[in-house]
């Protein structure tokens, strides 16, 4: 998928769902980046399925 163009969507999709993740906007060459930290095996689940979702 497109990251550029839909960042900002998925950051909003996913803080919807109570997901922390952070916009980071450019870094280096790469554009529309996103910071996903990641805890416990529930939170790396609850994210996988978020991100799935989303991602259809």
């Amino acid at each position: 998928f497109d990251a550029h163009s839909s960042y900002k969507r998925v950051y909003s999709a996913l803080s919807e769902q109570g997901i922390s993740i952070r916009k980071l906007g450019k870094i280096g060459n790469h554009d529309g980046c996103l910071r996903v930290t990641i805890g416990t095996k529930e939170m790396n689940s609850k994210f996988l399925l978020a991100i799935r979702d989303y991602l259809g």
